[in-house]
Order: structure tokens, then C-alpha cells, then sequence
């Protein structure tokens, strides 16, 4: 049996974000550290705040934070909630084309030691697989002190392709809104491309990507974030996969 990315992934995030309960934590962040897909954590996160893992909030200074206390988030309940297939054979949900359906005990014993993979990991918490030493409210400040890392452009392309476009449901990224970028001394300068002329959930992406960007710069750094209103979007200026994906 081999669970697959998406509970892998799961489970780091969760890993992660319970190593860091005095602030919130982003998407791009994440990425950044596990050097995993901004676009598959997205998914992850969308599945793990259904599930009630994680709170997520939006808007200026937003990010993710667990729901619940690590010792009240079990790993065998986090598993089920992820992972989409516990067959390890086929006819162990009654289905399949077996001949040996029917008079087989092999399935029997596959589905006692799927239920004794789950028990195992219902004995555990997040709490038991974190790190000693996780960090509390009073140690905040110092370690993100320490933990301060310059942003370069790619860091500031992966925290703005966490951020979607409210009408298009797409990364900004790939949908070529990102004119250009600039890192001065102690500030980000951003310059997005409206997808019309009046764009009318503007503000809405100035404030999620303001965010995003925040989250990746050290605390102080002026980020500014604008559009260019004389500069007319098309959708050449698409990711190519996306232009597949649309016919365009």
C-alpha cells in the first residue's frame, strides 16, 4: 500500500503549521520550504479546511492556522479524510471481477491489515510527530527574527501564484497579470495587468497578492502593489497550459 501526494503533502502542511501556532502561515511559504507545487498545496489546503484541519483566512496579513490543538488532531482521522482509496485489492468494496470471489479468504486477511495500518496510526497524533521544542506565542518574535530570509523574484512568484484571479479562478501567474517586479531596499514593487478596463475585483487581488507577498518579505518591508491601468491584457499573455486548457 503507498498513500499517495496529495496525503503526503497533507500531512507536512499540517506538520509545518503546527510548528508555527503564534502567527499564520501561507501557501508559498509552504511551498518555498518543501519546494513542493504552489498549485497542489492549494488543493491540499482547500481539502484540509473542508475537513476542519486548518482555519484559513483571507485578505491583508491572511494565511492558515490549525483548527484544533495538535493533540486533538489524529493521524489515522486525517489519513481517511485525504486519502481517496483504501482498496488495497480490488474487491474489498464488493466489486471487481475476481474469480475467486465469493470462496477467497485473501481479501479478508488484506482488509484486517488495512484496519490494523489505521489502528496504529489512530494511536497517534500530530502532536507526537512534531519536532520538540515547538515554538510558543513568547518565542515569536525571536524566531522570525532569526528566520528571515531576503526575497528574491522567484520567492515573490510563488507567493503570487497562490493568488487567483476571483473571476477566472485562476493563479495570476499563469494568467499573465504580473507585469513586473521589482526588489529595492526594504520594499517589494509589484505591477499587475488588469483583465479589463474596469477590473472590477481589483482591489480584491491587490489585497490577496499584497498578502501573499508580505508573507515572504521580512517584518518592515514597505510592498506595494498596483495596476497598470494603460497596459490591455490578452490572453497570449497566458501560461501555455492554460491557453490549452481554455482553446485559446
Amino acid at each position: 500500500m503507498r498513500l499517495t501526494t496529495m496525503t503526503d503533502y497533507a500531512l507536512r502542511l499540517l506538520m509545518y503549521v503546527g510548528q508555527h501556532p503564534d502567527r499564520l502561515c501561507t501557501i508559498a511559504e509552504i511551498a518555498h520550504v518543501h519546494q513542493v507545487s504552489v498549485a497542489h498545496l492549494m488543493k491540499v489546503t482547500h481539502q484540509l479546511g473542508l475537513a476542519g484541519w486548518i482555519e484559513t483566512v483571507r485578505g491583508k496579513g491572511g494565511g492558515m492556522r490549525l483548527a484544533h490543538a495538535p493533540e486533538a488532531i489524529g493521524l489515522g482521522a486525517v489519513v481517511r479524510s485525504v486519502e481517496p482509496d483504501f482498496r488495497l485489492v480490488e474487491c474489498l468494496d464488493g466489486g471487481g471481477h475476481c474469480l475467486l470471489q465469493g470462496g477467497c479468504r485473501l481479501a479478508g486477511i488484506f482488509d484486517d491489515a488495512l484496519q490494523d495500518f489505521l489502528a496504529r496510526l489512530d494511536r497517534h497524533t500530530l502532536a507526537d510527530i512534531l519536532p520538540p521544542g515547538v515554538p510558543g506565542p513568547r518565542d515569536c518574535a525571536a524566531n522570525l527574527a532569526e528566520s528571515v530570509v531576503m526575497p528574491t523574484e522567484d520567492t515573490l512568484r510563488v507567493a503570487l501564484h497562490t493568488v487567483a484571479d476571483p473571476e477566472l479562478v485562476e493563479s495570476i501567474v499563469e494568467l499573465g497579470l504580473v507585469k513586473s517586479m521589482a526588489i529595492g531596499e526594504a520594499r517589494v514593487d509589484v505591477v499587475l495587468i488588469p483583465t479589463s478596463a474596469t477590473c472590477p475585483m481589483g482591489e480584491l487581488i491587490i489585497e490577496d497578492a499584497t498578502s501573499a507577498l508580505r508573507a515572504v518579505c521580512p517584518p518592515g518591508w514597505i510592498v506595494q502593489v498596483e495596476f497598470d491601468w494603460d497596459c490591455a491584457w490578452h490572453p497570449g499573455r497566458m501560461s501555455p497550459a492554460l491557453r490549452e486548457r481554455f482553446g485559446w
